[in-house]
C-alpha cells in the first residue's frame, strides 16, 4: 500500500499544480441587477399626427419600440414662436397625459419603465434631441418630419479589478428573455477607464461577437469572457495569450500589421509584398453594393494619375463566389488586384470589422492609418479622392 502511495501522490500533487496553473487568470465578474440603456441610439422619424389642429399648432408622432413587440408613443408638440413640447407615453395606456411631459435636448433623458415579474425592476429607455445642421434640419422640415435619438438596446454592467484598477465590462442583453448570447451580441470593456465606451468605428472597446469570441486588451492583459449566466448574474472571464487579439485598429496614425490574401488569379500576395509605394489603399467593395460599382472607377483614374508618384490600390472583393468578382473586373476593366473572398472572410468579418460596403482606407508608406474616410480626416472617396492624393503624393515627389 506505502509503494502505490509513493506512486500515487506525485500524481496527485501534479494534477494540482496543473489545475491551479489553468485556473489562474481565470476572473468572476459580478453583473449589475439593473439594465442600462444602450450607449448607441437609433433615431425615430416623427411623422404629422392626423387630424385638423388649431391654427399654428403642429404635433409629429412615433412609436419607439421597447422589447417583446411593445411600443411607446412619443409625441412632439409645438406651436408657432415657442418652445416644442415632448410626451412619452410613460405608463403605456395608450393615451397622453400632462404628467408624461418629458425633456428632449443635447443631454439625454433617462425613463425607466417598470417591469413585473421580471429578473430587473425596471426597463431603461434614453431620449435625447438630434443635432442637425441648418440645411439638414430645413430639409427635415420640408419634409414635414421631426428627429428623436432614442436607445434602442439594453445592456448589463460588471466591474473587474485587475492589477488594483477597475475596468467596466458590458453585454448587451435580448431584451424578451434578458439572455446573452456570446457568440452573437455587442460586447463593450471601457479599456482606456475614462467612463465611456469608444462608440467610434472601429473601436478597440465595443465589437460585434460574429460567431467568435472577442478578446479584449486591458493593461497588459488579454482577456476574453467564456460565460454569462443571467440567473447568478455573474460573468466568467479568462485571460488569454496576446497572441489570440485580432482586432487591427484602423485609428489615424496606427501601424497596419501585414496580412496575406490570394488574388483572383490564384496568386498568394500580401500587404507589404509590394515595396516602394508611397500610398497605399484599401478598397473593399463588392458588385451586390451600388455605390461600389458606380465609383471603383475612380480608383482606377486615381491610379492612372498617381502611379509614377507610388499611389496603389488593393481590392477586397465582398462576392462570395470569384467568378462574379471576375467578371465584373473583366467587363470594367479594373487594373488593380482584387483579393478573393474565402482567403480574407476572417480578416474582414473579425479583425477590420468592415460592415459598411465600401470602405475606403488610405495607408502611407510606412502602413500607418492617413483616413477611413471618417469625420475630420482627409476625404478619400468621390470628389475628394484627386484633391487629397494631390496634395498628399506632391511631397513625395523628387525636387
Amino acid at each position: 500500500m506505502n509503494k502505490i502511495l509513493r506512486l500515487i501522490v506525485p500524481c496527485l500533487l501534479a494534477l494540482a499544480a496543473f489545475e491551479s496553473k489553468l485556473s489562474a487568470g481565470t476572473f468572476t465578474i459580478q453583473l449589475d441587477k439593473q439594465l442600462v440603456p444602450d450607449p448607441v441610439f437609433e433615431v425615430a422619424e416623427l411623422k404629422p399626427v392626423p387630424g385638423e389642429l388649431p391654427q399654428g399648432l403642429h404635433a409629429f408622432s412615433a412609436m419607439l419600440p421597447l422589447r417583446k413587440g411593445e411600443q411607446v408613443r412619443a409625441v412632439v408638440i409645438e406651436r408657432d414662436g415657442a418652445k416644442p413640447v415632448w410626451m412619452l407615453d410613460i405608463n403605456r395606456d395608450g393615451e397622453l397625459s400632462s404628467d408624461e411631459h418629458i425633456e428632449v435636448g443635447g443631454t439625454p433623458t433617462l425613463i425607466q419603465f417598470p417591469l413585473q415579474g421580471e429578473p430587473f425592476a425596471s426597463y431603461p429607455l434614453r431620449v435625447k434631441a438630434v443635432d442637425l445642421p441648418p440645411g439638414w434640419q430645413a430639409d427635415m422640415r420640408q419634409r414635414n418630419l421631426r428627429l428623436l435619438y432614442y436607445s434602442h438596446a439594453v445592456d448589463v454592467t460588471g466591474q473587474l479589478q485587475l492589477d488594483g484598477l477597475t475596468y467596466q465590462f458590458l453585454y448587451r442583453v435580448n431584451s424578451d428573455d434578458f439572455s446573452v448570447l456570446l457568440h452573437d451580441t455587442w460586447l463593450a470593456v471601457d479599456s482606456d477607464r475614462d467612463g465611456k465606451i469608444d462608440l467610434a468605428r472601429w473601436s478597440d472597446e465595443m465589437v460585434y461577437a460574429l460567431g467568435k469570441p472577442v478578446v479584449f486588451k486591458i493593461g497588459k492583459h488579454y482577456v476574453r469572457t467564456d460565460a454569462v449566466d443571467m440567473k447568478r448574474m455573474t460573468a466568467q472571464v479568462q485571460e488569454v495569450d496576446a497572441s489570440e487579439y485580432r482586432l487591427i485598429s484602423m485609428r489615424v496614425g496606427q501601424v497596419l500589421q501585414d496580412f496575406s490574401f490570394v488574388d483572383l488569379q490564384g496568386k498568394p500576395r500580401s500587404l507589404k509584398s509590394e515595396s516602394g509605394s508611397s500610398y497605399t489603399m484599401l478598397y473593399f467593395w463588392a458588385t451586390w453594393c451600388a455605390i461600389c460599382k458606380s465609383e471603383i472607377g475612380e480608383f482606377d483614374e486615381a491610379i492612372r494619375r498617381f502611379h509614377e508618384r507610388g499611389f496603389r490600390v488593393i481590392g477586397i472583393a465582398g462576392d462570395r463566389d470569384p467568378a462574379i468578382t471576375q467578371k465584373f473586373v473583366k467587363e470594367h476593366s479594373v487594373a488593380f488586384p482584387q483579393a478573393r473572398w474565402d482567403s480574407v472572410a476572417d480578416l474582414v468579418e473579425h479583425r477590420f470589422r468592415i460592415d459598411e460596403w465600401p470602405t475606403a482606407i488610405l495607408l502611407d508608406s510606412e502602413f500607418r492609418v492617413v483616413s477611413t474616410n471618417s469625420r475630420g480626416e482627409p476625404h478619400i472617396r468621390q470628389d475628394g479622392l484627386m484633391n487629397t492624393l494631390e496634395r498628399l503624393t506632391t511631397r513625395h515627389v523628387a525636387p
